[in-house]
């Protein structure tokens, strides 16, 4: 059998964020790339839908602070949490940092997580302080050291690694980069996202 991985694509389709992985077979030679599965006519790509039971993707209650080197915010949970929620929000603050480091011209997201230290199980409910630093910068890459705090005691934290693309025909300009500077702007003021 070959070995085989997911690839994530993310779209944003009428308010709700659904999520495409694509079945992708690695093979050592030009004879085997293609699957047994194309080779039979079957499709090789399938749709998940990413539910996660809240009202908005947005995570982040606040963005407190950013400046060149460095970006805080707030969360609250009012119940336990699972440790994807608390990677997100990290997530989140990060690429936000990236966007607004660039002025927004460019498309930021997530490409590796280098390292992350998590409780086990759910998280404790309360108001977190996230903070993140960045490490390093190119002119395509950010890395940040991206942390989140209770009662002044670090939680969780991670290395992120952000990559940046330019806009184009599945990145649209004209929608991206006003919808994230809005979202921002929410974010930095205080006032409700719609």
């Amino acid at each position: 059998m070959m070995p085989f991985r997911f690839q994530r694509i993310t779209r944003r389709l009428g308010g709700s964020d659904e999520a495409y992985y694509a079945y992708v077979e690695e093979a050592d030679d030009d004879a085997n790339k293609v699957s047994q599965r194309k080779r039979n006519g079957m499709n090789n790509k399938f749709k998940i839908i990413i539910n996660t039971e809240l009202s908005r993707f947005v995570l982040l209650d606040r963005i407190t602070k950013a400046e060149e080197g460095s970006i805080t915010g707030r969360k609250h949970f009012n119940d336990p949490f699972t440790p994807a929620l608390a990677i997100e929000c990290l997530a989140q603050l990060g690429a936000y940092h990236v966007r607004y480091l660039v002025r927004f011209e460019r498309h930021a997201f997530l490409l590796k997580i280098k390292s992350c230290l998590l409780p086990g199980g759910l998280l404790p409910p309360g108001d977190y302080n996230l903070s993140g630093s960045l490490q390093s910068r190119s002119t395509s890459a950010f890395t940040h050291l991206l942390r989140a705090e209770l009662a002044d005691k670090i939680i969780w934290e991670g290395i992120f690694l952000f990559a940046l693309v330019d806009y184009d025909f599945s990145f649209k300009k004209e929608f991206l980069q006003e919808h994230y500077q809005r979202i921002f702007s929410c974010l930095q003021s205080g006032t409700r996202i719609n």
